[in-house]
């Protein structure tokens, strides 16, 4: 029985501290947690067995040491990717009422700057604009547009926003129609205005 670590690649600083029964479990990429996940894909990791054991009882001990040592990121207390204080692994999980309180508390009066928030808000949906790029959608979504039924002009709207609000459609549809991606979105046709 093993208890192991994984590095960054970029910096070889510990972010995950796990166990084991085998060898094999270390360089398993199953069952880790989306954190650890992110980390991977985005800076690569090695392994580094630390230790063998013939009990579990001792792995779970060292193990729960050096998740103290280093700290859980999800506890604001360090940079580990680990969601438990080592023991007893992602099973059957019950969060009690003080782990949450303790986690809440960690968050409480942190600010996140602008910057950071835009990057976390782009990573989750797996996009990142350049600022050039973020003018064009936003000078595109602010242009006035036209609604048109059978080749005439029934309304204008200033905005793309404008009009999916008051039509209570999706501003990408209509974009796309303007765009002459789609033909049309919701059964209106919509073109900007030149």
């Amino acid at each position: 029985m093993i208890v192991y670590v994984h590095k960054r690649l970029d910096t070889n600083k510990i972010f995950y501290v796990g166990i084991g029964k085998t060898k094999k479990r270390a360089y398993s990429r199953q069952k880790r947690n989306q954190y650890w996940k992110n980390i991977v894909s985005k800076y690569g990791y090695i392994v580094e067995i630390v230790a063998h054991f013939d009990t579990w009882e001792e792995c779970c001990t060292l193990e729960k040491e050096l998740i103290t040592k280093y700290g859980r990121k999800d506890l604001g207390c360090g940079n580990l990717a680990n969601m438990t204080d080592g023991g007893d692994g992602l099973v059957n999980i019950i969060y009690t009422k003080e782990r949450n309180n303790k986690i809440s508390k960690s968050h409480k009066g942190k600010k996140l700057s602008q910057h950071t928030k835009n990057k976390l808000s782009n990573s989750r949906k797996g996009i990142i604009f350049s600022n050039e790029h973020k003018l064009k959608l936003s000078y595109a979504h602010s242009k006035p547009i036209l609604l048109i039924e059978n080749g005439k002009i029934l309304k204008e709207y200033k905005s793309i926003k404008q009009a999916a609000k008051e039509l209570n459609l999706h501003s990408n549809g209509i974009s796309k129609v303007c765009k002459g991606e789609y033909s049309q979105t919701g059964g209106y046709v919509f073109k900007y205005k030149k």
